[in-house]
């Protein structure tokens, strides 16, 4: 079946679109000139014809549906219920629900159905209860999976989600494992990858700082300076989430290589110098630093965050994240959550990428339980 867009009394094809849609988002002076840097219509230009006439799963079309308005927030779910195929029925139209119940259906739907604990990713640690994703707010997320793209981590083996959801206390009870604590920790910005602040002299100028002030809490950990090349290989896969510039899993040598270039950019020579080996820096002689930690669009992208963990491990969270916070992983679980410890339960800050757990070497069969509000 073709998908046709009406716009006013001309029908036009969905492939039409998706061309335009492209070039304006590619085309980032283009888009800022005529102001098309806020449409958030960026998921026009990436998604593929094929997959919006077979959507498989219904989490992504929430996804990109949450860049628009529903007269009734309730909508933002109620009003795609024709296009989505559920296994279950929690999510009848049911307008007694207030927005918020009617988000909570929406992830224990998604428990069911998937037997993942995916739908928490799109939860961005701002809401109330913390677990259930607000989709009527436009997510701009990192790109690991804002393309829908199916990744091949497994921070929790082949297991399946062990959950209870209590809707008197709006509290969610997951079952896994805790892999440490957050000790040490900075601030970063996605669009710190991008080409207009990379090639800019006041964006270089704000790089050089942040990226030293970076470098030295993380160094804070080594007894060694320079880095070594297993801790910036660490550090690079962890920022570009594993993935390349077309977000596909991709070699942490490589990535490392990229992000050396990406460094050589933005840092001046002794900053540079002062925590780079003078082996990785020839190795990396050749690689391109305007890739690493791309695609990245011409949005305000909320705060994320570097850290590790009191076992020494290296990860990114999407959100920013602090000394103390818990970094577990649910049974069922693509990626790494990290939790906030509030008395006897927690808050969820967001998800993660922890180098060296993405593949289960941290797994443990036994785990616990752990309390999500």
């Amino acid at each position: 079946m073709d998908r046709l867009v009406q716009c006013g009394r001309h029908t036009i094809g969905w492939d039409q679109v998706e061309l335009v849609a492209g070039y304006i988002i590619m085309e980032t002076a283009f888009s800022k000139n005529y102001g098309f840097s806020q449409t958030h219509c960026w998921w026009a230009a990436i998604v593929s014809t094929e997959r919006i006439r077979q959507p498989r799963n219904w989490l992504f079309m929430l996804y990109l549906a949450s860049n628009f308005s529903s007269t009734d927030t309730r909508d933002a779910i109620y009003g795609l219920l024709g296009l989505i195929e559920l296994s279950g029925g929690g999510l009848e139209p049911d307008y007694s629900k207030s927005p918020m119940e009617v988000y909570q259906d929406s992830v224990r739907e998604a428990l069911i159905q998937f037997q993942r604990t995916d739908v928490l990713l799109y939860a961005t640690g701002n809401e109330t209860p913390s677990w259930a994703p607000r989709w009527n707010r436009p997510m701009l997320f990192r790109n690991p999976f804002r393309f829908g793209k199916s990744l091949p981590w497994k921070p929790a083996g082949d297991s399946k989600p062990i959950w209870h959801i209590d809707s008197n206390s709006n509290v969610l009870s997951l079952h896994g494992f805790v892999i440490g604590s957050i000790q040490l920790v900075e601030q970063y910005n996605e669009s710190y990858f991008s080409n207009a602040m990379i090639d800019s002299n006041k964006g270089k100028n704000d790089l050089t700082q942040s990226w030293g002030q970076i470098l030295s809490t993380l160094n804070k950990g080594n007894t060694k300076t320079p880095f070594t090349d297993t801790m910036l290989a660490a550090i690079a896969t962890s920022l570009a989430f594993g993935l390349d510039e077309a977000s596909n899993p991709c070699d942490g040598r490589l990535l490392m290589r990229n992000f050396v270039a990406y460094l050589k950019l933005v840092l001046d020579e002794d900053t540079y110098n002062k925590f780079i080996p003078l082996e990785v820096s020839e190795e990396s002689a050749q690689a391109n630093g305007h890739v690493f930690g791309k695609p990245v669009w011409d949005f305000k992208y909320p705060d994320s965050s570097i850290f590790t963990t009191d076992g020494g491990l290296v990860g990114c969270c999407v959100s920013t994240t602090m000394p103390g916070d818990v970094v577990s992983v649910a049974f069922g679980s693509t990626y790494p959550f990290v939790l906030r410890p509030d008395g006897e339960k927690y808050l969820l800050k967001g998800y993660a990428f922890v180098h060296g757990t993405m593949h289960g070497e941290q797994c443990r069969p036994e785990g616990r339980v752990m309390k999500i509000h």
